[in-house]
């Protein structure tokens, strides 16, 4: 469950995106009290995936609830991925990791250089990637979400959204 849309054309994978800037988008996910620009509308949010991520260790922890171990691992594992957060909007794109401790790093799209996409065989198969953002003011990737379903529609999305802001 990625985003709501209204209006808007969706692709295959199931990613919306908007046809024009009157549509109007919506996430689930999307915190009511976080400052935004008035012209900033959130087109993505989502945590990594768990099994997708990590297939064989999410087995064995699954193997491992009997003796008790297994919970802990999981439950461990399921507030690390939930208090990750990737959100890109029309604007900018934006990685929060913490729950206790926070980092939060954004990366204007107007600003943006280079956005890498690596998978590997069993990522790919599973569709999960890694998606790694660099801007013009930094040296080296900035932001570098690992885990979340679907990287080349979120690659397209924040290419589709780059493109718009430097032709601004």
């Amino acid at each position: 469950m990625n985003t709501l849309t209204l209006d808007a054309e969706t692709t295959p994978s199931g990613l919306d995106y908007p046809q024009s800037s009157e549509s109007s988008v919506a996430s689930p996910r999307t915190r009511p009290n976080r400052p935004a620009m008035a012209d900033e509308e959130t087109l993505y949010v989502d945590s990594p995936s768990m099994m997708r991520n990590h297939p064989i260790g999410f087995f064995v922890a699954c193997l491992l609830v009997p003796i008790g171990v297994g919970a802990v691992i999981l439950l461990v594992w399921y507030i690390r991925a939930r208090s990750t957060e990737l959100t890109i909007t029309n604007l900018r794109s934006r990685l929060h990791k913490g729950w206790l401790s926070r980092e939060i790093t954004e990366v204007w799209h107007r600003d943006i250089r280079n956005v890498q996409l690596t998978q590997s065989f069993p990522q790919r198969m599973l569709g999960t990637g890694r998606i790694g953002i660099s801007s013009s003011g930094q040296d080296g990737i900035e932001i570098e979400a690992v885990g979340f379903k679907n990287p080349d529609e979120i690659k397209h999305l924040i290419d589709q959204y780059r493109r718009e802001a430097s032709h601004d």
